[in-house]
């Protein structure tokens, strides 16, 4: 199954979800589905965003957390336009 069909099971109005810019400084949170590195959209399961495809170099690890929740922030930085951390709750 392909992911986009997997985002229109979980998320029925997912061709209608938005594609937001995500700024320097803002942050996206939420569970990582898939990147298309050629566009620079990210997606989520509730939400798209895009950043420039060339800042996407520096998350070159990005698909090993497909499934997992995580926050993706842009920075002003040109040495590390995109940061990632994983916010998943620990396991009690």
């Amino acid at each position: 199954m392909r992911a986009q069909d997997t985002l229109s099971a979980l998320n029925p109005t997912w061709d209608d979800t938005p594609v937001t810019r995500l700024g320097e400084w803002q942050e996206a949170l939420g569970v990582f589905v898939e990147v298309d590195r050629s566009s620079g959209v990210i997606a989520f399961l509730r939400l798209r965003i895009i950043v420039p495809p060339k800042e996407l170099e520096s998350l070159r690890d990005l698909e090993a957390y497909v499934g997992r929740r995580v926050g993706i922030l842009r920075t002003d930085l040109p040495s590390k336009p995109l940061l990632i951390r994983l916010a998943e709750e620990a396991q009690q």
